[in-house]
């Protein structure tokens, strides 16, 4: 790990390529449970999405509460040792649920499947605690490297700071509306790996179980070690941030060599939150100093309710995630899986499912490493949720119609994927960019419960969907009723 303190090209290529490991490892094992979801419960499936999902959107919801007063260290030790949890516990109730289906002896009252059910689905909940709880603290992690522990590391970060500090009005107006550059690198870096983890998910079920003939208690208890390196990899960056950042009982001793300027810690755009509310009211732009410290060490941070004001004023940016993925997850849960070629044949329907998903999850994953190829402006941040909606509007349109009803609609899948990753990494790297420093990272980590939100709702507004699209084209087997007489 000494490398990782390198300040350097390579110390800095390093620290991004852990954040990219970290979103890789983070979200790889929740993808992992939706894969095996059949496996698990092939006439409820809905258990599998609801219990991958709930204690995750409850964590999130809580992040204000809490977030400010544990540790990134402690964090992570929790969300380790959750996946940990969790993949044994999936195993072994795969195990008692296995036993339970070879055993037919008339007294078998069915007592050891419903154990190994209860076992799988309480490890998928730990599952979805570690994965929001890793997502808000990564996130806020990554947004903190990214405004102040980079500068100190990468001279090619400070270089785009001085350009900024000369960004002029006048230049902007000659310009139209150009905004200054906005670091991003470690955001992008996080985001790109949890792009991926859609992809690699599908595929470790279908190599594990699939090809090699694991099993579903195999196959989980193979990926245990993930949890290990994703303690390892967390480590790294943790190091690197006890070496950068500074104690309050430290920042007179170091203050010449650890603070930053306002210029460096802020990266604004045009539209942005003004950055004048950070500072006292002597302190103008420029050479403002700034320790690394968090704001509850400057004993600075709101109380439980100043912070859920905090979530609430970030409605700018939480609007168009929780729209881009609420429109998205209805297309993935209640339309695709009621498309097929033709719309009758069920395993029609679940070939057509298999390759939107793979084709959606290619798309997240491109648009999600492009953070640092462009800079989104709040237009379009915007723009972006509602080019989804009419999407799903199309897809609805077709699944009921048939106007264009072919592989073709892959196309569309993979533009689905484009939107959402596009305004995932857009978004929380404005907000980065945008909140004053004290406020980042608890910006940063409180909006994640955002896209969270829009995919709970649109896993129940999904059941509902399919129903009226099997209902259309004459189709049996909807868990619910349509409401649409």
């Amino acid at each position: 790990m000494r490398d990782c303190f390198a300040r350097s090209r390579s110390g800095t290529a390093n620290i991004l390529r852990s954040f990219w490991i970290l979103g890789l490892l983070n979200n790889s094992c929740w993808v992992l449970m939706l894969a095996v979801a059949t496996n698990i419960s092939s006439g409820g499936v809905a258990l599998v999405f609801i219990a991958n999902q709930v204690p995750g959107l409850l964590v999130k919801l809580s992040v204000p509460l809490w977030f400010h007063i544990v540790s990134y260290r402690t964090r992570m030790v929790m969300a380790s040792v959750s996946m940990a949890i969790a993949l044994l516990l999936v195993g072994i109730g795969g195990k008692f649920r296995d036993h339970g289906q070879n055993n037919d002896n008339q007294d078998n009252d069915g007592s050891g499947q419903s154990l190994g059910l209860a076992l799988e689905l309480f490890g998928i909940s730990f599952i979805s605690f570690q994965g929001a709880l890793g997502e808000a603290t990564l996130l806020a992690l990554s947004g903190r490297f990214d405004s102040l522990i980079l500068p100190k590391l990468d001279d090619s970060y400070r270089a785009v700071d001085d350009a900024d500090e000369h960004f002029s009005e006048q230049d902007a107006q000659s310009s139209g509306d150009v905004e200054p550059s906005i670091q991003r690198r470690c955001i992008t870096a996080f985001s790109s790996g949890t792009g991926l983890a859609g992809i690699a998910g599908y595929a470790y079920k279908s190599l594990f179980a699939d090809l090699i003939g694991l099993g579903l208690s195999g196959t989980v208890w193979s990926a245990i070690v993930f949890a290990l390196v994703y303690w390892l990899k967390f480590r790294c960056l943790y190091r690197v941030e006890e070496k950068w950042a500074v104690s309050n009982e430290s920042t007179s001793e170091v203050a010449g060599d650890n603070r930053i300027t306002a210029s460096e810690s802020s990266y604004l755009a045009d539209d942005a939150v003004d950055i004048d509310e950070a500072f006292s009211a002597e302190g103008p732009k420029g050479n403002v100093s700034l320790p690394l410290e968090t704001a509850h060490q400057r004993g600075q941070d709101p109380t439980g309710f100043g912070r859920f004001k905090l979530l609430l004023s970030l409605w700018m940016y939480t609007v168009p995630l929780f729209t881009v993925y609420a429109a998205e997850y209805v297309l993935q849960a209640g339309v695709w899986p009621a498309i097929g070629f033709p719309v009758t044949d069920s395993k029609a329907r679940a070939e057509f499912y298999h390759f939107a998903n793979w084709t959606y999850q290619g798309g997240v994953y491109i648009s999600r490493s492009s953070g640092n190829l462009w800079v989104a402006s709040m237009r379009a941040l915007w723009i972006m949720p509602i080019l989804q909606i009419v999407n799903l509007y199309f897809f609805l349109m077709v699944s009921i119609h048939h106007f264009w009803y072919d592989y073709g609609l892959l196309a569309l899948c993979f533009f689905a994927g484009l939107l959402g990753g596009s305004v995932y990494v857009q978004g929380f790297s404005r907000i980065n960019a945008d909140m004053p420093p004290h406020q980042k990272e608890s910006a940063v980590a409180s909006a994640g419960v955002a896209d969270s939100l829009g995919i709970f709702v649109a896993d129940v507004v999904s059941l509902f969907v399919q129903s009226c699209i099997y209902k259309r084209n004459e189709i049996g087997g909807a868990v619910v009723e349509c409401p649409v007489r």
